[in-house]
């Protein structure tokens, strides 16, 4: 039987995880040096989207490790 804070405390630590990827990818997109021939409204929307399951996916396979790190300080 887990612990239902702990639970909490890892979905909090991993949502946090989550928004500093998203974050991050927007920053990165924007300090890009120019457009593309495709850039439009529909395909920034593409992105954000894109972006999005990207921050999700490392944030629930604790790749970058900020969750675990959050955990671990809460303690």
């Amino acid at each position: 039987m887990t612990d239902p804070r702990a639970e909490a405390m890892r979905a909090a630590a991993s949502g946090f995880e989550a928004i500093f990827v998203r974050l991050m990818l927007k920053s990165m997109r924007e300090a890009s040096l120019g457009g593309g021939l495709l850039d439009g409204d529909g395909s920034q929307s593409f992105r954000d989207m894109q972006d999005s399951t990207v921050a999700d996916a490392v944030a629930k396979r604790g790749l970058l490790g900020f969750g675990r790190q959050i955990e671990a300080f809460v303690k």
